[in-house]
């Protein structure tokens, strides 16, 4: 007879297959194993370093491709959409010409970056000011050889997020590195036409790495308020915001 005072324990289910493998990709998309535009393994390939059959792998690629992570074609297998394509949050969507939709996401930048330069001025080691100086090295030698310097300038404030050991900042500025790069290069566009200008946005950066290193968080941060106020006018955004109001904007 079942005794119903019995305190029974929910019983849960072992995880499915097709979720472990999904998990497993996800993570490995997010991390950057696998870059945006990239072509995944083929079913068949996934199910023999899985050890499972290539239903399994069926079902969990469908799973990443629900999710945004992957989307694909007839005959040209599963190509990554990265991180920033996950239905979780999204800024793909956003019109590079849409001036409100910019000042927004502007707002969005200086909440997140600013307090993300507060932490890793806070809690920064000597390896993150070494990547910083790199990163500074690399958009000086981009603006002396009057060149494309989005790259380590997109570097530049991905390796703030990660001085910042805030594993949750760090997967949200991951998120938004993609359309980051899209508007650095427009900023960094405009800048060009002014012979000045590369040279004060080189300042703008030298200014944050100046204060990360010397692990002065609020001087970060106004730094890093600056820097987004300036280049949001170089994109021509007017920015309704009040954060950093009282922040001295150097010129542009």
């Amino acid at each position: 007879m079942v005794n119903d005072d019995l305190n029974i324990p929910v019983i849960k289910q072992p995880s499915r297959l097709p979720d472990t493998v999904a998990n497993f990709l996800g993570k490995e998309i997010e991390k950057g194993t696998f870059q945006a535009g990239e072509k995944i393994p083929s079913e068949s390939v996934l199910a023999e370093r899985f050890g499972v059959s290539r239903t399994v792998i069926r079902e969990a690629l469908a799973k990443l491709k629900h999710d945004g992570l992957l989307k694909s074609k007839q005959g040209s297998g599963a190509t990554v959409v990265g991180p920033e394509g996950t239905k979780t949050f999204r800024l793909d969507d956003i019109d590079g010409n849409d001036p409100v939709a910019l000042g927004y996401l502007f707002e969005l930048r200086m909440v997140l970056e600013g307090s993300a330069a507060y932490l890793a001025a806070e809690r920064r080691n000597n390896n993150d000011i070494e990547k910083l100086e790199k990163h500074l090295l690399n958009m000086a030698n981009a603006v002396r050889q009057d060149k494309d310097g989005t790259v380590p300038d997109t570097e530049f404030h991905q390796s703030i997020a990660y001085a910042t050991r805030n594993p949750y900042l760090q997967a949200l500025m991951r998120l938004m590195t993609g359309k980051l790069q899209i508007l650095i290069r427009q900023a960094r566009s405009h800048t060009s036409l002014a012979p000045d200008l590369p040279a004060v946005v080189q300042k703008e950066h030298e200014a944050i790495f100046k204060a990360i290193n010397l692990k002065d968080p609020n001087a970060a941060r106004q730094a890093v308020h600056i820097h987004l106020r300036n280049a949001s006018k170089r994109l021509g955004l007017n920015l309704a915001t009040g954060i950093a109001s009282e922040d001295p904007v150097s010129p542009s």
